[in-house]
Formats: C-alpha cells, sequence, structure tokens
C-alpha cells in the first residue's frame, strides 16, 4: 500500500516486538525472545507523502497481519484434517484479537492513529 502512496522501503530487518514497550509483567521476557519482521522505510518519503497516506500505510499493515491468516485457515478448512482446520482457526482468532487489542496501544495502528494527528 505504501509503495502506491509514494513510500519507499529500503529493506527488511528483524528485530524486536514493539511490544516490549508495554512492559507487560508476565509477557515481556517471553517477547524479547521471539524475533519479528518488519520493514525499515525511507523517512524521506514518509515526509513527502500526506498524513492521510501514512495512516494508510501503518493501518494497512496491521490489516494485513491480522487477515492474511485467513487464508491458510480456509485452506485446512477444505483441504485438512478437522483438528488441523481447527488449531488453524484458533490460532486466526487468537492473532486477530491479541493485533485488535494492542495495535493500538504500540503498533501499527498506533502509528495509523499518530499520523492522522500530525501536521
Amino acid at each position: 500500500m505504501g509503495k502506491l502512496l509514494g513510500i519507499r522501503f529500503l529493506y527488511y530487518i528483524i528485530g524486536r516486538s514493539s511490544l516490549i514497550k508495554l512492559k507487560l509483567p508476565i509477557m515481556t521476557p517471553l517477547i524479547i525472545l521471539i524475533p519479528v519482521l518488519g520493514i525499515k522505510i525511507d523517512k524521506s518519503s514518509l515526509t513527502n507523502t500526506s498524513r492521510y497516506g501514512r495512516s494508510i500505510t501503518y493501518a494497512s499493515g496491521a490489516l494485513a497481519s491480522m487477515l492474511s491468516p485467513l487464508i491458510p485457515f480456509a485452506y485446512a478448512l477444505i483441504y485438512t484434517e478437522q483438528p488441523i482446520a481447527i488449531l488453524l482457526g484458533a490460532l486466526t482468532i487468537g492473532n486477530i484479537i491479541f493485533t485488535s487489542y494492542l495495535s493500538p496501544k504500540v503498533g501499527d495502528l498506533y502509528k495509523a492513529k499518530k499520523a492522522l494527528q500530525q501536521e
């Protein structure tokens, strides 16, 4: 989405989740151990894009993270055994709930909201 709106991406990175910022007592030690895939954005292209474009770019990342796991779940419903489909369904729904709850606090949905408030 960002590319369509004029935002340039430099490279992929493996780093830590922004969930560390929440300092959740039980989760933080676990989150530190789990690497996440991210994309390095060219900062100069962000400044040349409208706040709506920046917001859409960030929000599309969160939506893709929530909705793309529905593809293997749908495949599992059609082509695999029922226990596998149920497991993938539970993981997918858990991911959607987890991301919907935490992303507005520190993730891409937070960045999208922040981008709208700029300018």
